[in-house]
């Protein structure tokens, strides 16, 4: 027999604000985990709101409750979508004086697998402008002000399914002209996660690089750790693990024209396809490649990163004013990966090969090695990894990936995958003058 779901929803809560008001209303004959909200618009003039991550959506695209069970978060199971720039049909009229009343059901967005009392609080933002102007601004509704609701769920059979189901997606939808276009993304996925990996693992602590600072914000040594611990992430999972895409889903879907892509955070590797990403290019900004890392660092076991801001500019600017925010900016981890125009890592690693832009910041002490060749017998190009595999000889090659992933991932070696834990840059004896090449790597593994 099919147990029923009980609802109580205790009294509303309010939280007054301007111009857009949010409240939970009581919803008596609800079902199935939904709570109703309106949304108000307090103001004496009218205004448009920008539909995208709000619930003024007909689904939600972005983790904007807080959902728990005791001190247990609910984790949000919902998509995560990468998108293009807003047009007129994005934003929703909303009168001076006039609610909208809106049904969610979070049993369909956040992990409710178990009988009991939820708390819930709303944890989101909009974006509006108003009529006259077009300028668009932002409200963000602040948590310590807006009292909690209470909800008692008890999911039916038929969610209980639902929710082992979401764990065993598989591939679909896709033809063969599409597989031979993900494969080309994913090899660009590839290249670009590996090199933005690289990238941050030679960066000096609290880096001021032009690249960082422009897609991350000013130096900071922890938020340095949480990018360079997601690229590592990023770059694992397209070279090791089994990414599914599905091309059917989203892709001839009226919503999702103007959509590149999007994921569910705890449905790892799999990632849905839209009409903008088979638009989109190799090359240039928001790219196949690009966006297939930006809906990577929204996966849970990545770097569960959110959506705060979409394209070059917001994202720019959100480095700018919000840099913790900026690192769990899934469009941020894009762009400086495709790195469009190009920006230099040259303040860590490039200080000697600024007139070389093709340079990638190797040692250049020529009078040295005029020869290009160290003693093992391998020459600088023999080392890049792409060629590591085409040496002529067994020991030339196992020398070549040992050498390579020293260099660039010492961290691997360590049982809790903690670059700090075996190599510090406030080792006393560290260098600030030190090139990269000259560390003797088996001093610190």
């Amino acid at each position: 027999m099919k147990k029923s779901l009980l609802l109580i929803l205790a009294p509303l809560f309010l939280f007054a604000s301007t111009p857009i008001d949010v409240k939970f209303l009581s919803d008596e004959n609800s079902k199935d985990g939904r709570v109703v909200l309106s949304i108000t618009n307090n103001s004496k003039k009218d205004i448009e709101v920008l539909k995208w991550n709000t619930p003024l959506e007909k689904r939600l695209s972005a983790d904007m409750f807080n959902v728990k069970l005791g001190q247990k978060d609910a984790d949000y199971t919902g998509r995560l979508i990468k998108r293009g720039t807003a047009t007129d049909n994005d934003y929703m009229l909303l009168e001076s004086g006039v609610s909208e009343k809106i049904t969610i059901d979070l049993s369909k967005y956040y992990s409710m697998k178990k009988k009991g009392n939820y708390s819930v609080e709303f944890d989101g933002s909009f974006k509006y402008r108003t009529l006259d102007t077009k300028e668009v601004k932002e409200e963000q509704l602040k948590k310590s002000e807006i009292p909690k609701t209470t909800l008692f769920f008890i999911p039916t059979s038929q969610q209980k399914r639902a929710l082992a189901l979401k764990q065993t997606a598989n591939f679909n939808g896709c033809s063969q002209n599409d597989i031979e276009v993900l494969k080309l993304a994913h090899d660009d996925a590839i290249t670009m996660s590996k090199e933005a990996s690289q990238k941050m693992n030679q960066a000096k602590k609290n880096t001021s690089a032009e690249r960082y600072v422009t897609w991350f914000g000013k130096p900071s040594e922890k938020r340095q750790k949480i990018v360079t611990d997601a690229y590592n992430k990023i770059y694992d999972a397209f070279e090791n693990k089994n990414v599914e895409f599905d091309c059917g889903t989203c892709r001839s879907d009226a919503e999702y024209e103007e959509v590149y892509a999007y994921v569910h955070p705890n449905q790892h590797y799999k990632i849905y396809l839209c009409g903008a990403f088979w638009k989109s290019s190799r090359t240039g900004t928001d790219t196949q490649g690009g966006t297939l890392i930006h809906e990577a660092s929204h996966f849970a076991v990545i770097a569960n990163t959110e959506d705060y801001a979409y394209g070059q500019a917001d994202a720019k600017a959100l480095a700018k004013n919000s840099p913790d925010k900026a690192v769990n900016n899934a469009e941020n981890y894009d762009y400086f990966a495709e790195n469009n125009p190009k920006l230099s890592m040259g303040n860590d690693n490039e200080e000697d090969n600024s007139d070389n832009p093709t340079d990638d910041g190797g040692d250049n002490n020529s009078d040295e090695n005029s020869d290009n060749s160290n003693s093992d017998g391998l020459t600088d190009e023999d080392r890049d990894w792409d060629n590591c595999i085409a040496l002529d000889d067994d020991e030339k090659v196992e020398a070549c990936l040992i050498e390579w992933e020293n260099r660039y991932y010492p961290y691997d070696n360590n049982e809790n995958n903690s670059f700090d834990d075996d190599w510090s840059w406030d080792d006393e004896d560290y260098d600030d003058e030190l090139n990269w090449d000259d560390i003797d790597w088996e001093d610190y593994l």
